[in-house]
């Protein structure tokens, strides 16, 4: 598998570990001091402390859904350092009530950095993507 591959890998992985809700898989491409952003803001600054909470958040608003990947753009910036946005939908989310969320879409940069023969992800920032009122067509 070549370097981009193995990136792609990351993602691929990820999203399966998601929707199987399981949190050690999820992490596993993750480096013990990564610095993980969530799309609400939360700042996580190791994969002990970002698996604590996408855990928890597994056993209750996210026990259902579905992530997918749509979209994704590779980009190196040395041999052993890349950097990789994703747009990704994520389904299936319930709310304080229980509810069902509507699905909602993110873009995702990650930083990953080759250490020894494998790739492992140091940095990951998560955005909501909204309407808001200027991008929306009026006509």
């Amino acid at each position: 598998m070549d370097d981009r591959q193995a990136i792609l890998a990351i993602e691929d992985q990820f999203n399966h570990a998601w929707n199987r809700h399981d949190a050690e898989a999820m992490v596993a491409a993750l480096a013990e001091d990564v610095q993980f952003v969530t799309v609400h803001g939360v700042w996580k600054k190791s994969r002990a402390d970002y698996l604590e909470l996408i855990s928890k958040l597994h056993q209750g608003p996210f026990k259902a859904s579905l992530r997918e990947t749509l979209e994704i753009d590779v980009r190196f910036l040395g041999s052993d350092v890349a950097q990789y946005h994703s747009r990704f939908r994520m389904s299936g989310e319930t709310g304080d009530s229980g509810q069902t969320i509507p699905a909602r879409e993110g873009v995702s940069l990650r930083v990953v950095q080759k250490r020894g023969d494998h790739w492992v992800t140091v940095a990951v920032q998560n955005t909501d993507i909204a309407s808001p009122k200027w991008t929306q067509d009026k006509s």
